[in-house]
């Protein structure tokens, strides 16, 4: 049997397969028979994961197969699924990583060629859980990993930039993080680095979105309450040389940027009241009076 007609029976074979499976297929671009790929697609198509896993380790180790764009996007997708339906709890998995290196690699074989086996779409899958790892990471992670989060949202900027995606939307990232580190600092007033980093990841936030009005009250809060903590003298050996007034200064400016790009907000207009209060600036602190209610 020619290896011609060996080729043409097992495009047919395979591409018939493909409404079944959508990995299931074999392109004109690979040249080679690819039938322990194949016969990996099948086995993880039944959950076979350990012979799926057995088969494309062969297919790999084949010179016919190994630069396949078909064997390594099946490469991918094995992974991929491993991860789906095992992993996906796991922030760290191994086999999510594998997955992404493996349709990166099918990516890279097609040479310029048109993304026949829609590699794009499986990574923008993969990024997008690292994404929500991190969003979740970066509310629960812990001061021995702070850095933690970050590396979950890098791997996912990079894949995205790979496929030429859209980047995330970050703000709410940064915004749990400055939540996190807030709560840290109020657990431990003295530890005032954790204030500074929850103002900066807010500032960050803003930076993304500079109509997060949230972010905006949320920094100023921060450093309003850092002012207050300041002038406790219960506390205040934690502070020295601290200036309470600056740090108010600091919170009304960003409450009035607040104000340039959000509008008049309760929110904003009651802390703009406290701040100028806790001033002594009673005509200013007059102007955003709450409304009383009869």
């Amino acid at each position: 049997m020619s290896t011609t007609f060996y080729m043409k029976m097992l495009l047919m074979a395979t591409l018939l397969s493909a409404a079944a499976y959508p990995f299931s297929r074999v392109w004109a671009q690979d040249a080679q028979p690819v039938k322990h790929a194949v016969q990996a697609a099948r086995y993880c198509q039944s959950g076979q994961y350990d012979e799926a896993l057995n088969a494309i380790q062969l297919a790999l180790a084949t010179e016919e197969e190994k630069d396949a764009l078909y064997t390594w996007y099946v490469n991918g997708f094995i992974h991929k699924e491993i991860y789906k339906n095992k992993e996906s709890a796991m922030l760290n998995s191994p086999h999510r990583e594998m997955a992404v290196e493996a349709f990166l690699k099918s990516k890279q074989l097609t040479d310029g060629q048109a993304d026949v086996y829609n590699n794009n779409a499986a990574l923008k899958y993969l990024a997008n859980t690292y994404f929500n790892d991190a969003i979740t990471l970066a509310s629960q992670f812990s001061l021995d990993h702070e850095l933690a989060p970050d590396s979950l949202l890098n791997r996912c900027e990079k894949i995205r930039m790979e496929i030429n995606g859209d980047m995330a939307d970050i703000g709410n990232f940064f915004k749990q993080k400055a939540q996190r580190y807030y709560a840290f600092w109020l657990n431990d007033p003295c530890m005032v680095e954790l204030n500074e980093k929850s103002t900066a990841c807010y500032q960050l936030a803003i930076d993304n979105n500079s109509s997060d009005c949230d972010s905006y009250y949320n920094k100023a809060v921060a450093r309003y309450t850092l002012a207050q903590k300041a002038r406790d003298e219960s506390i205040n050996a934690c502070y020295i040389n601290m200036n309470a007034e600056a740090l108010i200064h600091s919170a009304i400016k960003t409450l009035h940027d607040g104000e340039k790009h959000c509008g008049q907000q309760k929110s904003i207009s009651k802390a703009l009241h406290n701040c100028y209060s806790a001033l002594g600036d009673e005509e200013k602190a007059s102007l955003y009076q709450p409304v009383q209610k009869h």
